[in-house]
């Protein structure tokens, strides 16, 4: 995986915030973890990237998004048609 180093300017407020928001002091960790979250929220990126982007195992990033109420897993309409029709066609 190729990597691109970027640098931005963040003022000194929302620093603290961050820092206060997160359970570590590592404001480009707690920066990539709200990038991935976001990312993953919106479809962007696949709950595998996002997990990879946020630098946690799969499990751990569930875990995370669960203390947040965020699904990880959309259980959508046609899922649940599907799935009544596999139901319907063994009973």
């Amino acid at each position: 995986m190729t990597v691109k180093h970027i640098k931005i300017d963040i003022p000194q407020d929302i620093v603290y915030s961050i820092e206060k928001l997160g359970k570590s002091k590592d404001i480009a960790k707690e920066i990539k973890i709200s990038l991935a979250v976001t990312m993953f929220q919106r479809n962007v990126i696949s709950l595998g990237k996002a997990t990879e982007l946020a630098g946690m195992s799969r499990v751990k990033f569930v875990e995370f998004l669960k203390e947040y109420n965020i699904p990880a897993y959309e259980y959508r309409e046609k899922d649940y048609a599907k799935d009544q029709k596999t139901i319907n066609s063994i009973t």
